[in-house]
């Protein structure tokens, strides 16, 4: 049975600057929603029911659970102006399961009081932060580390960026978007069983895979000091360049 005593939540109220939606939005669906008005969105209640709502429907996945992990989950979403949540989008990840568990509890939310500006209801980003903490008291936890890139975080991003070709028919058909990949990294760091997780299409599936396996080797993952078979996930995106 999945338990869910032991999560933390660390819940703030900040806008975003920037967003990659499940479905993509045309330039002037994206002019009509703010990031700033004078009467922000609510969720109903306020912030004390948001996180009493987050801590009475999320759960922690047990395979996250097994294998250690934790993090925090930095989700956006728009409220509209009928106070309806749409275009749900994860900005910053921890592993697959912990951030389809965050999209699929903002799936269950109720409407929200919408933001207004100059009287009138709008389209507003709204980013929240789920934080998945395990027990700290939890004897059970294991002692592991994650697999890695060898270079590290910056150097994966830029070698994503550096042999990443964007597909013909993607271009053709303005496609933007970001892939993400579930993958196990084995002991001896080399890379198995990848997965679309979140998919674009239009041949960007096909060609972040590509990109994942021009890497010869990660580390591997560790439980207890030993090397072992561990999930893992990267994220590959394309944006089209603004034509200058």
């Amino acid at each position: 049975m999945k338990r869910k005593i032991a999560i933390v939540f660390l819940l703030s109220i900040l806008f975003a600057t920037k967003s990659f939606a499940q479905t993509p939005q045309s330039d002037s669906a994206k002019k009509n929603v703010f990031m700033f008005v004078e009467e922000m969105p609510e969720f109903p209640g306020g912030q004390a029911e948001l996180m009493k709502f987050i801590q009475q429907n999320i759960v922690y996945p047990d395979d996250a659970r097994s294998a250690g992990i934790e993090g925090k989950v930095i989700a956006q979403f728009i409220v509209n102006e009928d106070g309806r949540i749409s275009d749900i989008t994860v900005l910053r990840g921890i592993y697959p399961g912990c951030d389809s568990e965050v999209i699929r509890v903002l799936t269950r939310m109720p409407q929200w009081k919408p933001g207004k500006q100059n009287g009138t209801t709008v389209k507003v980003y709204f980013k929240l932060p789920v934080t998945f903490k395990l027990n700290e008291v939890d004897l059970t936890r294991p002692n592991i580390t994650l697999p890695s890139y060898p270079a590290g975080e910056d150097s994966l991003r830029a070698f994503i960026k550096k042999n990443r070709q964007y597909p013909k028919a993607a271009r053709k058909n303005k496609t933007e978007g970001t892939v993400t990949l579930s993958f196990n990294v084995d002991s001896a760091g080399n890379v198995r069983d990848i997965k679309v997780y979140k998919s674009v299409g239009n041949g960007c599936d096909e060609e972040a895979i590509r990109i994942l396996k021009l890497i010869p080797h990660w580390n591997p993952g560790t439980k207890e000091g030993k090397a072992v078979t561990m999930p893992y996930y990267i994220n590959v995106e394309f944006k089209l360049e603004a034509k200058k």
